[in-house]
């Protein structure tokens, strides 16, 4: 059959002619059937806020913010008809008796870890904030050594900010973000949450990865780019960080009084050219959309394999 290549392409353009495909070199149409780029979003599931306590029964205690899931944000050489395995990790659940952290997503080679736990004091002992894609926020009576949760790596999220170091000042730090770390406790006040972050390709415009507020006895902190869980004070409940954005969660306060909320779950989002045809596998659930001349893959959960032809 003969060839009818698009007229005015851009450059990295794709075209499939006999069933071949063609790049647009900005000189000349070159053909290109084997590896291909295709821009991929990560992101792990937000870790859930920390459980406040009581120590002896006599001093209330606050929660710290969970830490938001990995943030991943690449293009990534694929091959066609290879499968890929993705998962969308689940955000932690709160639990007085377990450290749950954020669940990793993946796509292909790529994996973003979860979040990590706020630190609180469930009962009579400590529990450490956890590391993770971004560091849970440090509860009260926080060890100054281990009053804040870490990311494991600078260029997927950030650390947690610091707990109250005294019953007098009874705050949770803030969990960190991905665009930022963190807040230390403001003497009661629970420490900020870290900021979430968009993606720099035009994968997508929505903001990712932010931490969950700490709580305090004053007042709990707001969640980060408005996707993180909210802190809890007494008489105020802590909330959830958003759903497949991998979010924190608010801080708890004083044991059961008001419960932390659970991370938020991760996400992945592919796009690559509408030349390719992508095969998903039934156990995702995800979106279709088309912009110019790209589809875009939201996968919102599930573990499964895509093949790309």
């Amino acid at each position: 059959m003969p060839f009818s290549f698009p007229n005015s392409p851009t450059v990295g353009q794709l075209s499939r002619q006999n069933d071949r495909l063609y790049t647009w070199t900005g000189y000349a149409w070159e053909l290109r059937d084997g590896a291909l780029v295709v821009t991929a979003l990560v992101i792990g599931g937000g870790g859930p806020g920390g459980y406040g306590g009581t120590t002896g029964g006599s001093v209330d205690l606050a929660g710290g913010g969970g830490g938001a899931g990995a943030f991943i944000d690449q293009q990534i050489t694929i091959v066609l008809n290879t499968t890929y395995t993705v998962v969308v990790g689940a955000g932690g659940a709160i639990s007085s008796s377990a450290v749950n952290h954020g669940g990793y997503s993946q796509f292909g080679p790529l994996v973003a870890i979860g979040g990590g736990s706020g630190g609180g004091a469930p009962s009579t002992f400590l529990r450490y904030p956890g590391n993770g894609g971004s560091g849970g926020g440090g509860g009260s009576y926080a060890i100054a050594a281990n009053s804040s949760g870490k990311t494991l790596s600078s260029v997927l999220g950030n650390n947690g900010g610091a707990g109250a170091l005294s019953g007098f000042y009874n705050a949770g730090g803030g969990g960190g973000g991905a665009g930022s770390a963190g807040g230390a406790n403001n003497t009661t006040a629970g420490g900020a949450a870290g900021t979430g972050k968009a993606s720099s390709t035009p994968v997508s415009s929505t903001t990712y990865a932010a931490g969950g507020g700490g709580a305090g006895s004053g007042s709990g902190a707001a969640g980060g780019s408005g996707i993180g869980g909210r802190g809890a004070t007494n008489t105020v409940a802590a909330t959830a960080g958003t759903a497949n954005t991998g979010s924190g969660g608010g801080g708890g306060y004083n044991g059961a009084t008001q419960v932390p909320g659970n991370g938020g779950s991760g996400v992945v989002v592919l796009r690559f050219s509408s030349t390719i045809t992508a095969t998903v596998g039934a156990g995702l659930t995800y979106t279709s959309a088309t912009s110019g001349n790209d589809t875009i893959l939201t996968i919102t959960a599930g573990t499964d394999n895509i093949t790309f032809s």
